[in-house]
């Protein structure tokens, strides 16, 4: 009897992996259809109107604030010394690595504009190349640093009471 309940778990567990599989398959075929505009109720033909109850939005309208960074001068120069994360941090799939970003000095009336916090999408506005074209977006993690974007970069702070900035930033 002990052996049929372990055969009969073993094959549920199977199952229920299986399930998971075609689960995370389903949910990234049906956001890569909603995000191209080709959720439609056949799936194949793409979505002309929204669906009840949902409304289009400019990004603008979706934003607390937007501000261009800064490059700042040599560091002990100004008020304050601060992180500038560049171009060159934002790497692939909108991951920005801080650990190679440069010190700057700036005053504290531009940090107070220009600081990142969680959630801050920053849009690379020039300086792309061949491999790395502009218009990239990248996703702020809080640092333990005050970090700053530089001037080739736009700093765009979600109002999170609209939008949540994770879907924001992956829309």
């Amino acid at each position: 009897i002990l052996e049929d309940h372990l055969s009969l778990l073993d094959a549920a567990l199977a199952e229920a992996k299986q399930a998971k599989v075609k689960a995370a398959q389903f949910r990234r075929s049906l956001l890569q259809a909603a995000f191209t505009g080709n959720l439609g109720s056949d799936g194949t033909r793409p979505v002309t109107e929204l669906p009840a109850g949902w409304q289009s939005e400019p990004l603008e309208k979706l934003l607390s604030e937007t501000i261009g960074g800064i490059w700042g001068e040599e560091p002990g120069t100004s008020e304050i010394d601060v992180s500038v994360v560049r171009v060159t941090e934002l790497k692939s799939h909108g991951r920005i690595d801080p650990s190679t970003a440069v010190t700057r000095s700036i005053s504290q009336k531009q940090l107070a504009s220009r600081e990142l916090q969680e959630g801050d999408l920053l849009l690379e506005k020039s300086g792309g190349g061949p491999n790395s074209p502009v218009g990239r977006v990248g996703y702020f993690h809080q640092e333990s640093t005050r970090t700053v974007c530089s001037n080739f970069m736009q700093k765009l702070r979600p109002n999170a009471e609209i939008v949540l900035p994770k879907y924001l930033f992956h829309f």
